[in-house]
């Protein structure tokens, strides 16, 4: 298959994507719907910690070396580091996102995760619970068709990255 320089995959790889990505879809929906579920605002380090518990038993499970870093004043939520080794001199990706959320304690009570129409709603289902989970399953379908595997992804302060479980089929 010739691909030119503006075409990361041709259409049998995109398709295949396509399909692996719809297959995963309900798990990810499911992962979204757990992790908006619950309280993190930015000062809230019990909730914190808890998106970040999750997450870095998720992201030891695919593969990562995971370490979690306890905020020195012991007043934010811990930062979660993963080290995926892809191929020597291959291509690498920096994966950078928080785990807080803006919103009080109680949002959560007031306005669940909710789909309807297509539209998934609730505190931080954009900013930055699903851009996380969303990033970090698009580079582990993704990573194959495009010949790059994770990197580093580290956060600072209480800060970490969200992904989606292995019932996507990640692992």
């Amino acid at each position: 298959m010739t691909i030119d320089s503006t075409t990361l995959v041709g259409d049998r790889e995109l398709a295949a994507l396509r399909a692996r990505i719809g297959l995963a879809e309900p798990s990810l929906l499911a992962d979204l719907a757990r992790l908006v579920n619950i309280d993190c605002g930015s000062y809230d380090r019990d909730g914190v910690n808890e998106i970040a518990t999750w997450t870095a038993a998720l992201l030891a499970r695919i593969g990562g070396d995971v370490t979690r870093h306890a905020d020195a004043t012991g007043a934010l939520g811990d930062t979660v580091e993963a080290v995926f080794q892809g191929t020597p001199g291959g291509p690498r990706a920096l994966l950078i996102g928080h785990m807080d959320t803006v919103f009080p304690l109680g949002t959560v009570a007031e306005r669940p995760f909710r789909l309807a129409g297509g539209i998934a709603t609730g505190p931080g289902v954009t900013d930055m619970k699903g851009g996380l989970l969303t990033l970090l399953v698009f580079g582990m379908l993704a990573g194959p068709f495009v010949g790059w595997a994770l990197g580093r992804p580290s956060t600072p302060r209480g800060e970490g990255t969200a992904a989606a479980s292995d019932a996507t089929g990640l692992g």
